[in-house]
Formats: structure tokens, C-alpha cells, sequence
């Protein structure tokens, strides 16, 4: 359920808008919820996404937060594969990983990451997750977490 006045929901729709091909409706959203929450780190981070993936790299690199977790996305979107499978792996490494939070369905089915893919490094990540998923749902039948 779309509900405007959900923080986390707005910053999810737009994801889901700019992963989905809908860049006009995203930029919309955009322009809108800035107005009501700022430039805040994901909001600066969606629209250096949505620049990315309209292949104005100037802009999108200029924008986006250091240290957030769609800048993988970011770099991915530029072209730009070792940073963005260097930066995936500091994510991994650290907060994810640790956490025992699979990201197996994420890395194996957003279109954003479609380039990254044949890389024998995101190959070892995305075995990595799956393993991780597929404890979950022996430890936690259908949840993945």
C-alpha cells in the first residue's frame, strides 16, 4: 500500500519507479517529496540515481551521498563496475553480511545490476547470499531476512 505521508514508503515507490524504467514518473515523485522532506541522503541519492540512468554521470556523481547504500546502484548504472562491485562489497562485508540479512533476490533480479552480472565477483556475492538465503528458509521456512 502507496501511502505519501510514509517516509519509507515514498523513498521504496521511487526505487521501485526508477528500477522499473519509469524515470518521468520517478523524477515527478522527486520534485515532489523534496519539497516535503528535503534534500535529504535518500532523496539526494534517488535523484543521482535517476541522473544515472539518464546518463548524465556529472550529476549523478556530483549528488550522491558518500557512504549510502544505493551508491552501488549509482556506479552500476554509470558503467562505472569496479567501483560500484568495490563498493557492494563493503556493504557485504560489513553491514549486511554481519547482519545474516540475505540480499540474494535483491542481487539476483534488480535490472539495475543486469551489467554487473557476468563479473566473477559479484558471481562469488551472489553465491554468497544465496547460501545465506537458503539457511533463512531452512531456519525460518518462508521468511527471508
Amino acid at each position: 500500500i502507496y501511502d505519501e505521508n510514509h517516509f519509507v514508503t515514498v523513498v521504496n515507490y521511487i526505487f521501485l519507479l526508477l528500477t522499473s524504467g519509469k524515470h518521468e514518473q520517478a523524477m515527478t515523485m522527486l520534485g515532489k517529496y523534496d519539497q516535503l522532506y528535503g534534500k535529504n541522503e535518500y532523496m539526494l541519492a534517488l535523484k543521482a540515481m535517476l541522473y544515472a540512468l539518464n546518463g548524465d554521470k556529472e550529476n549523478a556523481l556530483n549528488l550522491f551521498p558518500e557512504g549510502h547504500s544505493y551508491n552501488y546502484f549509482i556506479y552500476a548504472a554509470l558503467q562505472m563496475n569496479d567501483k560500484a562491485l568495490d563498493y557492494l562489497d563493503k556493504l557485504l562485508s560489513s553491514q549486511w553480511l554481519n547482519a545474516e540479512v540475505s540480499r540474494y533476490i535483491e542481487l539476483n533480479t534488480n535490472p539495475l545490476l543486469e551489467n554487473l552480472r557476468s563479473d566473477p565477483r559479484f558471481q562469488e556475492t551472489l553465491a554468497k547470499h544465496k547460501e545465506m538465503y537458503e539457511e533463512n528458509l531452512k531456519k525460518y521456512d518462508d521468511i527471508d531476512i
